[in-house]
């Protein structure tokens, strides 16, 4: 998701399904990419935020069924053009599924 200078602070709030979690390894890395000129040229550098989370920290491990789960945590982007928003998620089949619906940004 592209961020432009006129954002600061925002919060991001993924929403999405969970079904049939088991085990930890279902999660969402959060990172910033930012462009920089070096010398004429340019180059892409990744920030990890911090900000990551498990889907089994939001979903209730006692319902096997699809249930919807939402997470929202506060970033900055400190006003710079050029950076774009990087949501990873993974997990593995064998653990349940996941599906991220909807990202929304406010600032």
């Amino acid at each position: 998701m592209p961020l432009n200078a006129n954002i600061g602070q925002f919060t991001l709030t993924v929403h999405g399904t969970t079904k049939g979690l088991t085990g930890t390894n279902a999660f969402c890395s959060i990172s910033r990419i930012r462009k920089v000129s070096d010398g004429g040229i340019d180059k892409w550098f990744k920030f990890k935020t911090g900000k990551a989370f498990y889907w089994t920290d939001i979903s209730d491990p006692n319902v096997a069924e699809e249930q919807f789960v939402s997470h929202t945590t506060t970033l900055d982007n400190n006003y710079e053009s050029g950076a774009v928003l990087d949501l990873k998620c993974r997990t593995t089949w064998d653990k349940g599924s996941v599906a991220v619906g909807q990202i929304e940004l406010s600032y």
